[in-house]
């Protein structure tokens, strides 16, 4: 029989270094690829790497439970055909006969190589980057195709299929090389993290803009609406005034970060926000004016409930609120002055929501002037409101 030596599972000839023919490297990417209905194992891609590197596929066959001493399961037989022996073309060398020419590794088609690499997929922006990177590498390798496979945390596994019949030993070295570019692509990633998450969020917010259409981001919701401004900023020196609000951003940031908000916004000495639930809302209210008081400034918080429209500002690049309520807050929350003793102010659509517990917090009905006109209110009009009371303290 012409050849290297002979095919360890069938006895044809095989060419190169190899230890399977042709056809038998098919059979092994066939239990590769799929399941057999007798419940047969399959092969790992590091499997069918070690065999089409040369090694001795038996013992690894028999492992995963391909073969039973010595013969495929018989569900091979339906699903692949077996291969025949059959010798090698003869190219004579002239008229009379000759001696035939003996084949070279690259009269065979070198079958697809599977590689699995270590990876780092602690930074997800690296992550959701590599099916882009393998792409871009498969379309700039000529003759080879290079596919992913899979990626996870710790692990990269991917295909290369020989497009130019290679001789085995060039190809392995083409695999070995695009092995290395890979890990060094993959090392740049990680090194421009920062830049791919600043490249990912304009992404997502071009894709945010363009599937809203014009009205991207805008959408109505019921909010409860928190204005907060602190008095006497305005006679304020630096850099006590600097002090104060670096102060009161960071306590409303950290304030609001523990309830669940729709928005969140600075103007000046003042703070507003919008609120889900009115109870988080209170808290916070309370929370701010306590903080402020026991560093010898005083808080005015004014809450209100409505139905508001929540868009994207694109001065800020952030949400904002547009709405009647909005406009009743910003209202309401300059009158407190008109009252003694009183720190947090609500409306009365506020005040007759449901879901306020009435076991942490207490109302007082109130009335003040609104120095601007509003709604239904003219400037100068007596608008009921209640005066909160916090129980807990």
């Amino acid at each position: 029989m012409f050849g290297d030596s002979n095919c360890t599972r069938c006895g044809n000839a095989v060419y190169g270094n190899g230890k399977l023919c042709d056809s038998c490297l098919d059979w092994v990417h066939y239990r590769h690829k799929s399941y057999n209905p007798d419940g047969a194992g399959y092969l790992t891609g590091e499997d069918l790497t070690k065999i089409e590197m040369g090694e001795n596929w038996l013992p690894i066959a028999r492992q995963r439970g391909l073969i039973y001493d010595g013969v495929a399961p018989r569900s091979e037989v339906s699903n692949l055909h077996e291969p025949t022996p059959k010798p090698p073309e003869r190219l004579d060398a002239g008229i009379g006969g000759g001696s035939a020419k003996e084949p070279t590794a690259r009269s065979r088609r070198n079958s697809p190589a599977i590689i699995k690499m270590p990876f780092d997929g602690s930074e997800p922006v690296v992550v959701s980057n590599i099916p882009r990177l393998i792409a871009r590498i498969d379309s700039e390798t000529g003759g080879l195709r290079v596919k992913l496979l899979r990626v996870d945390s710790t692990s990269i596994e991917m295909e290369i299929r020989d497009e130019r019949n290679l001789a085995i030993e060039q190809f392995q070295r083409e695999v070995q090389r695009l092995r290395e570019r890979l890990a060094a692509a993959v090392k740049s990633l990680h090194e421009h993290r920062e830049l791919l998450r600043e490249k990912d969020s304009q992404i997502e917010k071009l894709l945010d803009h363009v599937a809203g259409g014009s009205g991207a981001y805008a959408k109505k919701i019921f909010a409860v609406i928190l204005f907060l401004d602190v008095a006497g900023t305005s006679t304020m020196e630096e850099p006590q005034k600097s002090n104060l609000l670096s102060l009161l951003w960071n306590a409303g940031a950290l304030l609001a970060d523990r309830h669940r908000i729709y928005m969140r916004n600075s103007f000046g000495d003042g703070l507003v926000f919008a609120f889900e639930n009115p109870n988080a809302a209170l808290s916070c209210a309370f929370g701010l004016s306590q903080t402020l008081r026991g560093l010898h400034y005083q808080a005015r918080a004014a809450l209100t409930h409505g139905r508001v429209n929540l868009q994207r500002n694109p001065m800020r690049d952030a949400p904002d609120i547009v709405g009647y309520a909005v406009d009743e807050g910003a209202r309401l929350e300059p009158a407190i002055k008109q009252l003694d003793h009183v720190d947090v102010l609500a409306s009365a659509e506020f005040r007759n929501l449901p879901d306020i517990d009435e076991n942490l917090f207490e109302f007082k009905e109130c009335q003040v002037t609104f120095e601007k006109s509003q709604g239904n209110h003219s400037a100068g009009d007596l608008v009921t409101c209640f005066q909160v009371i916090d129980k807990r303290n």
